[in-house]
């Protein structure tokens, strides 16, 4: 397989074949460490992000969860938290886990309440734990706990 590396002024990326592109979705489906998925407009089905759990641990019954919505047009309208409720159900109620986790950048504000308002908690700040941007920059890790989490739907259905 050879690689033909471009430059653009952000990144370096390269293009892969098709029968390595093959391999990645084959190894991503059947990967019992994580679970990719991608957010789709209902109305159009246009594909307009991607959601996961990543980092699963059976043992612990835990894993991350994260989510990238890549057109800024969709922010703001409550889908991210949507795709966590989701998501956070789907974890719980098929999966059987009993945390689930984030790690947001801490400048990140709108991340961290959609997090919040689907009853995430924040546990502490991993300082500079991740290089972005140019500089190292902190973390916030973020959790909710099964019974949490349906002790918090329960609540906004009463309200």
């Amino acid at each position: 397989m050879q690689r033909k590396f471009k430059h653009s002024k952000k990144s370096i990326f390269y293009i892969v074949s098709m029968e390595y592109k093959k391999k990645w979705i084959e190894d991503t489906i059947w990967n019992k460490d994580q679970i990719k998925l991608g957010i789709c407009v209902k109305e159009n089905n246009e594909l307009i992000g991607f959601c996961s759990l990543i980092k699963i641990n059976l043992v612990n019954g835990s894993a991350e969860i994260s989510i990238m919505i890549r057109d800024n047009q969709y922010w703001g309208k409550g889908l991210g938290s949507e795709v966590i409720l989701l998501l956070s159900d789907f974890a719980f109620s098929e999966r059987g886990f009993n945390r689930i986790w984030a790690l947001i950048l801490e400048n990140n504000i709108a991340s961290r309440r959609m997090c919040e308002k689907c009853g995430y908690k924040t546990e502490g700040v991993l300082r500079r734990s991740i290089y972005k941007n140019g500089k190292f920059q902190n973390q916030v890790i973020m959790s909710i706990l099964q019974e949490d989490f349906y002790q918090m739907l329960k609540e906004k259905r009463t309200d």
